[in-house]
């Protein structure tokens, strides 16, 4: 029985290792540059976002979306923050990496202070076009949400299909359990 307990606390720092090396360790407040730095010497790279779908920020900010291809967003307004994404080479998943701060130009990307940084979710990624890990263009698109046909008497018909488009497939009806 006591054998068992060091393998479980052995096995449990070998998880935790693993988890904590999977995130990313910067200090607060680091320049964006130095930040950009620690994260490659962390195995996070930089991924060059080719199309940015429908975000602006390459129309306000172009000089910066060529210096540094890995801006996902900035919003420009009062308090600025800027998302960057990065991909961790160990396992291959997705980061954002949050910054304050207002770069009109790319030597002002300097006084952009490291904020956090967590994996990216859905409606960060959604419509990006990336360069894949081999290369290719890679598009993060994600189907919306199935749109029931409208019933009669349905009180807001904004919801729902009127006169469906030709490639709609009504959702399966609910499997009931006996």
């Amino acid at each position: 029985m006591f054998r068992a307990l060091p393998v479980a606390l052995l096995a449990a720092t070998v998880s935790a290792a693993a988890h904590a090396a999977a995130r990313p360790h910067l200090l607060p407040g680091a320049s964006y540059p130095t930040a950009r730095r620690q994260l490659m010497a962390q195995n996070f790279v930089p991924v060059r976002i080719i199309d940015h779908g429908d975000r602006l920020v390459c129309s306000r900010y172009a000089d910066v979306c060529r210096a540094f291809p890995e801006v996902v967003e900035c919003t420009g307004a009062g308090a600025s923050f800027c998302m960057w994404l990065y991909r961790n080479r160990t396992n291959g998943r997705y980061w954002i990496i949050v910054t304050r701060g207002d770069p009109d130009t790319p030597s002002d990307v300097s006084r952009l202070r490291y904020d956090n940084a967590g994996p990216a979710d859905r409606p960060a990624l959604d419509g990006l076009t990336v360069a894949g890990p081999n290369g290719r263009p890679f598009r993060f698109a994600y189907p919306p949400k199935p749109v029931p046909l409208c019933r009669e008497g349905q009180p807001n018909p904004e919801t729902c299909w009127i006169k469906p488009p030709p490639d709609y497939r009504p959702a399966p009806p609910p499997r009931r359990t006996p």
